[in-house]
């Protein structure tokens, strides 16, 4: 690579940026627009460089007309995540960040992230924590999980992780074009983490650094279709996993074809279209699948906390008073039978007086 060829895509206003962002976007003028303008405004001058994944709205006019110091890579289809390997290909500083077309870096994010590359050479991708609204907005629930990782820490800047948020991240570029990007198989999560037990495995770090700061204007685009979800990991068990832990994962994205309605077709189209996964299959190594996981552990753990307060936030206002009215009067009645239980009953008053208990016996 050819570190002094310079293009639109490589030189700052101060003409030392270190680091160039790449912006992916498909149909989304008017969000891409507001993100190109903050991220133009960073102290750091950062080169911009959007790649546009097909988009019929006139994103790319649109931008060019705006905008002249964006360089623009046009898509003649669109590639899902794999778009950003083509920013990638074209930026020539040493450092890549990754930005979705609602998001933006806050200012010194860029900055600070290249000083901690240069500080620790043996860390090779940086992940943000991804606010919603703004700096002080609420925390993405994968930024918290990362939080979370259970992979130690000792003498770095950072929590290690073994998974990525695409859009927003911060890398070397010679790593990311060494490892050959995201594959286009796959979607976007599950391309992030192949890419991320892969640069793993090749003995890069990959840290959760909650100094670096994204943040998302727009709620998150919908996640993939369950199928493609359960067909990206049983995909991902056969490409990195070992033989016993590959038909366990199999299994269980089965079920989950079965549960999308698309047993047979999904089935059909993990053998068909798997073709790449058998071919290119390579086991982690040990300790790398051990901290798999654990990772693995604590991620399926925070889904079943997210979709339990999912469920419990779509239950209707009147359920939820009769489930509370229903609670109340079970609590009432174990206070009535903890009471009548502690307390022996009396004969009545032959007299018919008063008892203990208050009440009158006639």
């Amino acid at each position: 690579m050819n570190q002094s060829t310079e293009s639109p895509a490589g030189r700052g206003r101060a003409g030392a940026a270190r680091t160039t962002v790449i912006v992916l976007t498909h149909n989304r003028r008017d969000q891409v627009l507001v993100t190109l303008a903050r991220l133009l405004d960073l102290p750091e001058a950062p080169p911009v460089l959007l790649v546009d994944n097909a988009s019929s709205d006139g994103t790319v006019e649109a931008v060019q007309a705006r905008f002249p110091r964006v360089e623009v890579v046009r898509s003649p289809c669109n590639l899902g995540a794999a778009g950003r390997n083509l920013g990638a290909e074209r930026a020539r500083t040493a450092y890549i960040a990754f930005c979705d077309d609602d998001c933006e870096w806050q200012p010194g994010a860029l900055a600070r992230a290249a000083m901690l590359f240069e500080a620790f050479p043996a860390v090779g991708v940086l992940c943000a924590r991804l606010r919603l609204g703004n700096a002080s907005g609420i925390e993405d629930p994968v930024s918290s999980l990362m939080a979370a990782s259970p992979l130690a820490a000792d003498g770095l800047p950072g929590r290690p992780v073994l998974g990525l948020v695409a859009g927003a991240c911060v890398m070397r570029r010679d790593l990311f074009v060494a490892m050959g990007g995201y594959r286009r198989e796959l979607t976007g999560a599950g391309a992030q983490t192949l890419f991320a037990l892969d640069c793993a495995a090749a003995r890069w770090l990959l840290l959760y650094c909650p100094e670096l700061i994204v943040t998302r204007r727009a709620p998150a685009a919908p996640a993939a279709a369950r199928w493609q979800q359960a067909r990206d990991r049983v995909w991902l068990a056969w490409l990195r996993l070992p033989l016993h832990l590959a038909l366990r994962e199999t299994a269980a994205g089965l079920v989950e074809l079965a549960r999308a309605g698309h047993l047979w077709r999904g089935a059909l189209g993990l053998w068909r279209d798997g073709a790449f996964a058998r071919a290119e299959r390579r086991v982690l190594p040990s300790a790398l699948l051990r901290d798999w996981r654990l990772s693995e552990r604590l991620r399926r753990r925070s889904e079943r906390a997210a979709a339990r307060a999912e469920a419990a936030r779509r239950a209707s206002p009147a359920a939820i008073g009769a489930a509370l009215a229903c609670d109340d009067a079970l609590a009432r009645l174990r206070r009535k039978a903890g009471s009548a239980a502690a307390e022996p009953a009396l004969p009545p008053d032959p007299a018919g007086g008063i008892s203990r208990s208050g009440d009158l016996h006639s």
